[in-house]
């Protein structure tokens, strides 16, 4: 749609902003859809989806366990951290991490936090044998920058059939600066408890189906 502009005693419309307004907005970079009947544990692998070409990037998200499955307690959706294709299973940043959380329909809340090998944390402390379903979105900044600290802060859904109705506000971050990532992999993952425990990527993970957005941040 033209925007008609007032021109002295005439009217004319414009159909584009002149190339020296710059704009800014969000561009889609990839999405990985999965259905039901072909979850596994690593369907939402973003290889070398940061770049030099944007320094931040937002990502929304829809990940849930394959229904009636079983599942151990302290489970929760992480965010491993990698580099050109392959994820991390060590220690080379140290994330830490603290998640707000409260519950629809009710006064309760509290805090958990932690931290974790090369792992982001965006909610945690599902209970045992419950379909467990998050969504939410979440920005990740200066993944790339040695000047400052790779960063995700996060705003999840968390329900299962026993945790009801959950939200959940996190921070996380990576402690050693110079460590820089380009892959990310959302998952469903044993996490621990919230008191401060180390969470590691041989934990025991699980079938997950949904569908996931990366988007630059312009």
């Amino acid at each position: 749609m033209a925007i008609i502009r007032a021109n002295n005693n005439t009217l004319s419309s414009v159909t584009a902003l002149p190339a020296a307004i710059t704009t800014g907005g969000l561009v889609l970079l990839d999405t990985k859809t999965v259905a039901s009947g072909s979850a596994t544990t690593q369907p939402f692998h973003f290889q070398n989806i940061f770049s030099a070409t944007y320094r931040n990037y937002k990502v929304i998200y829809n990940v849930k366990e394959t229904e009636s499955s079983a599942n151990s307690t302290n489970a929760g959706l992480i965010v491993r951290l990698g580099n050109s294709g392959t994820l991390s299973t060590g220690t080379s940043s140290t994330c830490v991490h603290t998640l707000f959380y409260g519950a629809g329909d009710s006064s309760y809340d509290s805090v958990v936090y932690g931290d974790a090998d090369d792992i982001f944390v965006l909610c945690q402390n599902f209970s045992a044998n419950e379909d467990m379903t998050t969504s939410g979105e979440c920005t990740f900044m200066n993944m790339l920058n040695t000047d400052f600290q790779g960063s995700c802060i996060s705003s999840t859904m968390m329900h299962g059939t026993t945790n009801t109705y959950y939200y959940e506000h996190g921070l996380n971050m990576i402690m050693n600066k110079a460590t820089t990532f380009t892959d990310i992999s959302f998952e469903i993952k044993v996490t621990g408890g919230g008191g401060g425990g180390n969470m590691d990527s041989t934990t025991t993970g699980y079938n997950v189906f949904g569908e996931v957005k990366v988007y630059g941040i312009v």
